[in-house]
């Protein structure tokens, strides 16, 4: 068990802190990489992974490719930081940038689609079905009693080509006409006899269309991982080996089956060889009851998937990385916890909310999702042995995401056992597009990276202590896995549903509803546990203590939610705890289905626990309704079974908190009033020295209260209390001094705010006590300053106007620059668009326009015709602005690849030189600014962009600012207005007058006054009436003396009494915020949690 050291709290190593996705989305030159890697390693960062992504300009595993990566493996070795391999370009991973495809056709991934009609005969039934391989065709009687007499049909199929094609030519002068036909289809023909049937065609069809690729490959299939290893990974070895253990390790990236349900076309080879019968002749049970065999198909079904892509993909990848002294690093989509077992360190994705989410929400919204609950992920490392959980966290929360939501969002990853934050993700650039890729960039281009540290070392903080002994938890909820499998549940998809009865999807609905309630009242109540797939159970070890032993955990008590079935292995060791003392607890419904051939566990999970007959399933099914007083019944041993009728109720859940309560040795106890519970997050850990941690995260808005019990032992000693903090690393002893076990330490915890404590015990001296600051004293004089006034403003980086609306034209016969459409063209109606590509900016038109677009018709001798765009396309986009006071200084600013495709823009109908467009960077590598202040126009002026598209994605594809020293104001017509800046503003959430649409950091000053100084050495200062929506990074300075950055709540700040003065002293707060406003033209509200246009203010 690792011990705890203060200075690697202080300041962490860097395996403990933020590893980021490093997106390489540009032409990667080497300057540049060295200028980010030496940003990353002065802002603390840990390392990177470097991820080839859209936008990459150098072939992705060419000469250059690796011998940039060579480069910024050496430079971040220099810097002392962690280098990581990505396996894929873009993603998911498994396709070599498509290369596998094109080497194994046959490797593309498949969906298995099922067709089902009902059919009254007698009549003639025909039936169109995909273009793709029959499984089977199968027509069931209706109205016959069991044996049903299938009818077998797929003899009944042929294929038809069902499109006609005109060929205006012919292969000789003496005919110019052909007649063909395409798109062939299969059809299915049956003459039904009497009855009522249900017809059922079972198709293996390719999944199409998938992201980047077009299609997607089978990682079950086993030349293709191999092909996969071979074309990826093996290209490292040359690097591996020049740079030796300079490289940690390789992450593997969303691999999964994405069909629904699920399916490869190596798994009926795989399923017969496992389990002894056909899958081919049992498909029906993969839509409906199809039998008293269904269970056991479903189980065998999905259980072969499972083993078929684990052993496949992932035993594979995890071979090649072990024999090259790389860790695996997986975040994948799963068909049950142990999808992961060979990773070294297992991770998800999750965490990609704002603030404001309630924890609840937060809570439903992951909790079926085996990707992306970080309790799983981090009870499947503590299980496999390993050190480390990851998560993959923040994509696509957006460019409004700001360091209060990164640190709300880790302290809530931390309370559920995450040690690895692997942040999505650090841009190279953000030019033209790159910056919609799920953003947003939490690096260099953001304007609150100056402050970045804070949060680096702060993560880095709690990586480190949650890797520091164990979980104190000897708590288990069983995974209800094979259960929502044998109704259904596809597990790729939060267990949805994939079949075709409705009565069995409420069954489904009902086990997954329990199973989430079961959890989330753990959680709510401050319970330490963990989930258990029960493959993992039975590879546990039970102590004649009574304890289950998995890897570094040790269990003394489970919990069964609702369940049909279990595994004859799990249930197995489920006996052995229970004979050896372990406590048992199951809800609801026991077992009764059967999975494996030959198994009694139902029979002797019901003896177990008590029960005479199988009356349960029934009970369990009923409707809801008032359960009334329904104690716990105890069977043999500790096992206790509650009563659910008709499913898991709130008061079932109360009487199981009350007793694990009475049961449960926590090793720090909590109390919490009952309004601020559903905001606390804990996790309590055992430390080397049997010192305990616990870690407190209030989630929500409102400040709580939590008692905290002394430590549960007895003894002479002392008990020692500390507050680790973490965004200084400091160590701070507090009062009251514990002597006993009765005492007990009050915290509050400001909105959103995440405190860590250390409990001790010390041999006591005679005569000595040891003593500490109180918690919750202030210990210094409180300086209240109105927040809500007009505060003085000035704005330390060029104000913007964003343009991003644009009236459009296409110029068909290319006359706009003979009629001077260059100049604008006032009272004409172009229609407006947004900047996007040229194809999407057509899509948004020819839903509200009447548009003539140019087409070019072509066609290959005995194929359909096809038709696209008549390219090259010249388009016109105008839009303007007022000038209400000449600004002093003025600039165009864009992205190099703002508009793509050959281009010329007009200012007032002169065309800007593209050589005065000089590369300027306010926030990104791509930015360039021209000065135009000398073109301006008191009133409209108006600016004109020709563009020569040669390809859909082709146009203007992003917003143009003006950039300087002015204010922006609305103005007539809805264009916007640039006057002077104002006098004084607001200290707001919502974007300040004048400043609608700025990105840096604007200073706001007041002068406030004292008659005396105060006696007390230190003052506080409150901002009172600081707008509660305000969540970005405020530093304060009284007299030019700073009193420190606030990036997260609470905004408080203490300082030194000796800096005031009697009379005026000047105050003022530097408010940093984010892109949201400059790359969007939007703003997060908080009080409707969503994003809306500045102009709707």
């Amino acid at each position: 068990m690792n011990q705890f050291q203060e200075q690697n709290f202080k300041d962490p190593a860097v395996k403990y802190r933020i590893i980021p996705f490093w997106f390489w989305n540009g032409p990667m030159l080497e300057s540049e990489i060295a200028f980010q890697i030496a940003q990353m390693a002065t802002k603390g960062v840990g390392g990177f992974f470097i991820c080839a992504r859209q936008g990459l300009e150098i072939p992705y595993l060419s000469d250059s490719w690796f011998e940039r990566v060579a480069f910024a493996v050496e430079k971040a070795a220099e810097y002392g930081l962690e280098a990581w391999l990505y396996d894929e370009y873009p993603y998911p991973s498994g396709m070599s940038g498509g290369e596998v495809i094109l080497q194994h056709p046959d490797a593309r991934q498949h969906n298995l689609v099922c067709l089902s009609f009902e059919v009254s005969g007698p009549q003639e039934f025909s039936q169109e079905i995909p273009w793709a391989r029959v499984l089977a065709a199968q027509a069931i009687p209706l109205d016959q009693p069991e044996p049903q007499t299938i009818v077998r049909l797929e003899g009944n199929i042929g294929n038809l080509q069902v499109q006609n094609v005109f060929q205006k030519t012919g292969l000789t002068a003496y005919n110019r006409k052909r007649y063909f036909t395409a798109q062939p289809t299969k059809f299915l023909t049956w003459s039904a006899p009497e009855g009522k049937w249900r017809v059922e065609i079972f198709v293996e069809k390719e999944i199409e269309p998938f992201k980047f690729f077009g299609t997607f490959f089978d990682p079950c299939h086993a030349g293709a991982v191999k092909t996969f290893l071979k074309t990826t990974h093996e290209r490292y070895v040359p690097l591996l080996k020049r740079l030796p253990g300079q490289v940690k390790g390789i992450f593997s990236d969303e691999v999964g089956l994405y069909g629904n349900p699920p399916w490869s076309p190596a798994l009926p080879a795989f399923f017969e060889e496992r389990t002894g019968y056909s899958l081919l002749d049992n498909l029906g049970a993969l839509q409906h009851p199809a039998g008293e065999n269904t269970a056991r198909v479903r189980y065998d079904y999905f259980q072969s998937l499972h083993l078929l892509l684990r052993n496949s993909y992932h035993r594979e990848v995890k071979e090649w990385t072990q024999a090259h002294d790389l860790q695996y690093v997986a975040e994948v989509p799963a068909l049950r916890m142990t999808t992961q077992f060979y990773s070294d360190t297992p991770g998800g994705d999750s965490a990609h909310e704002k603030l404001g989410r309630s924890l609840e929400w937060i809570i439903d919204r992951y909790a079926l999702n085996l990707r992306s609950n970080p309790k799983m992920v981090s009870s499947l490392a503590r299980q496999l042995g390993r050190e480390r959980a990851m998560i993959e966290c923040f994509h696509s929360v957006g460019w409004s995401m700001t360091l209060q939501d990164a640190r709300w969002m880790i302290d809530r990853l931390a309370a559920m056992g995450i040690n690895f934050f692997n942040f999505h993700a650090f841009f190279y650039t953000l030019d033209g597009l790159r910056k919609h890729d799920a953003p947003p960039s939490q690096f260099l281009q953001n304007p609150y990276w100056p402050h970045f540290k804070k949060l680096a070392d702060y993560a880095g903080r709690l990586s480190y202590i949650l890797s520091q002994g164990q979980p104190a938890g000897e708590l288990a909820v069983l995974d209800p896995t094979t259960s929502l499998w044998t109704h259904l549940g596809n597990p790729f998809q939060e267990f949805g549903y994939s079949g075709s009865d409705p009565e069995e999807e409420k069954r489904l609905e009902r086990l997954k509803a329990d199973w989430a309630a079961l959890c989330k009242t753990l959680l709510l109540y401050q319970f330490d546990y963990d989930h258990l797939d029960p493959e993992m159970l039975a590879l546990g070890r039970v102590t004649d203590r009574g304890k289950l032993e998995i890897g570094h955990a040790a269990y003394s008590t489970i919990i069964l939610p609702p369940l049909t079935n279990l595994e004859a292995a799990a249930w197995a060791r489920l006996k052995e705890f229970l004979a050896k003392g372990g406590t048992v607890i199951a809800l609801g419904l026991l077992p009764y289905e059967q999975i494996e051939a030959g198994s009694r566990v139902a029979s002797e999970m019901w003896g177990q626990f008590g029960l005479a007959s199988q009356v349960g399933p029934d009970d369990y099914w009923q409707e809801a309704g008032e359960n009334g007083e329904m104690p716990f019944e105890k069977g043999q041993g500790a096992a206790y079974f509650l009563k659910c009728p008709g499913g898991i109720q709130s008061d079932q859940l109360t009487r199981l908190v009350t007793f694990l309560k009475g049961h449960l040795d926590r090793v720090i106890e909590l109390e919490v009033e009952e309004a601020d519970r559903k905001a606390l997050l804990a996790h309590r850990r055992v430390q080397g020295d049997n010192s305990r941690l616990l870690f407190l995260s209030n989630q929500e808005g409102n400040q709580i209260t939590v008692g905290v019990g002394s430590l549960n032992e007895g003894g002479q000693d002392t008990a020692r209390t500390e507050e680790l903090d973490l965004e200084t690393g400091e160590i701070i002893p507090l009062s009251p001094v514990f002597s006993g076990q009765d005492q007990k330490l009050e915290v509050r915890l400001a909105p959103y705010q995440a405190r860590l404590f250390r409990f001790s015990r010390v041999a006591a001296k005679p005569g000595e006590v040891e003593t500490g600051p109180d918690l919750n004293a202030p210990g210094h004089v409180e300086l209240k300053i109105n927040a809500a006034q007009e505060w003085q403003v000035n704005a330390l980086q060029p104000n913007a106007a964003r343009l991003g609306l644009f009236n459009f034209a296409l110029d068909l016969d290319n006359k706009g620059l003979n009629e001077g459409w260059q100049a604008g063209l006032p009272g004409v109606m172009w229609p407006p668009v947004e900047p996007k590509t040229l194809i999407d900016q057509l899509d948004d038109l020819a839903r509200s326009e009447k548009l003539a677009l140019p087409l070019n018709f072509s066609q290959t001798f005995g194929t359909p015709m096809k038709y696209t765009l008549a390219y090259p396309l010249t388009c016109w986009y105008e839009t303007a602005f007022e000038v209400a006071e000449m600004p002093p200084d003025c600039q165009l600013r864009m992205d190099a690849g703002a508009i793509e495709g050959a281009y010329t823009i007009f200012l007032n109908g002169q065309a800007l030189d593209p050589a005065n467009f000089k590369a300027r960077r306010e926030y990104d590598i791509s930015n360039r600014a021209c000065e135009i202040g000398s073109l301006l126009v008191k009133g409209t002026n108006r600016l004109v962009v020709r563009v020569e598209a040669r390809c859909d994605w082709d146009g203007l594809l992003d917003p143009l600012y003006l950039t300087g020293n002015f204010g922006v104001y609305p103005g007539s017509n809805g264009i916007l207005q640039l006057a002077s800046l104002p006098a004084a503003i607001g200290l707001r959430a919502n974007p300040p007058k004048g400043f609608p649409f700025y990105a840096g950091t604007l200073a706001y000053s007041t002068i406030f006054k004292l008659a005396e100084l105060p006696r007390q050495e230190t003052f506080e200062l409150v901002l009172e009436g600081l707008d509660a929506n305000l969540h970005e990074c405020l530093e304060v300075t009284v007299n030019d003396s700073s009193l420190g950055v606030r990036p997260w709540s609470p905004y408080t700040w203490q300082g030194r009494c000796e800096t005031l003065k009697v009379g005026e002293n000047t105050l003022e707060v530097r408010v940093t915020n984010t892109l949201v406003g400059l790359l969007e033209g939007k703003f997060f509200d908080y009080d409707r949690h969503q994003l809306l246009n500045i102009e709707d203010l």
